[in-house]
């Protein structure tokens, strides 16, 4: 989204999580929280999993 262009934590949303590396579990779960808190990221998560019920499958 073009929202997310000058966002910190874009890579996270656009990136698998298990590719993801964290210093701590700290700052891992403050990654998280910023992620979960996200009103963009929350409607760009709706928009993927319409897509994915419209195809006749779920998100994988």
């Amino acid at each position: 989204m073009e929202q997310c262009r000058d966002c910190d934590l874009a890579i996270y949303c656009y990136t698998d999580s298990s590719s993801w590396i964290f210093r701590t579990k700290q700052e891992m779960g403050e990654k998280k929280d910023a992620i979960a808190n996200c009103p963009l990221h929350r409607q760009v998560e709706r928009a993927v999993a319409s897509r994915g019920t419209q195809r006749g499958g779920g998100i994988k």
